[in-house]
């Protein structure tokens, strides 16, 4: 067998709050939300860290906005996904919470390429962590795809209860 093997690229957005490092170990692309203190705007986790989001948090007069992802971000992986042949799992933050979903969906439309399998989370933070770690347990193994990697985390979804305080 010669030629480049096909790889099942993962990707998630900054609701799932893995950090850098953990994200580079995974393997894992991560596609920013915006955040906004009054005027000023940033990236999640390019051009703010956590440390200084709560920093600003106790300073600033006005509360934080987020808003999701552009269809660009995710666009723009999914396109160098399809270059390279690549498959892709985007495992994203509940459409219950946010539009990201549908940022992703309508990027992948964009892109036209099948090989894109989006999941919805129905979760944040911890909850999708728990999905990336799922899947990236199944794409690594050899004789798996993409699809295996979408159906463990929709699988465990299914098996995460989530309860909520505030």
């Amino acid at each position: 067998f010669y030629g480049r093997i096909h790889m099942v690229r993962i990707i998630t957005d900054s609701a799932s709050d893995l950090l850098p490092a953990a994200a580079e170990a995974m393997g894992i692309s991560v596609v920013p939300l915006a955040v906004q203190f009054g005027d000023t705007a940033y990236l999640d986790g390019q051009t703010i860290d956590s440390a200084t989001f709560y920093d600003l948090l106790k300073t600033s007069s006005e509360n934080p906005t987020t808003s999701q992802p552009t269809p660009n971000a995710f666009l723009h992986h999914f396109q160098q996904a399809k270059e390279a042949g690549d498959q892709v799992v985007a495992i994203v933050l509940s459409s219950a919470l946010s539009g990201t979903y549908q940022s992703a969906t309508i990027a992948k439309d964009l892109c036209d390429y099948d090989s894109i399998y989006i999941v919805d989370s129905l979760s944040a933070t911890s909850g999708i962590q728990l999905l990336l770690h799922h899947a990236c347990a199944h794409h690594f193994h050899p004789a798996e795809k993409a699809p295996a990697g979408m159906d463990a985390a929709a699988g465990q979804r299914k098996k995460t209860e989530r309860r909520y305080a505030v």
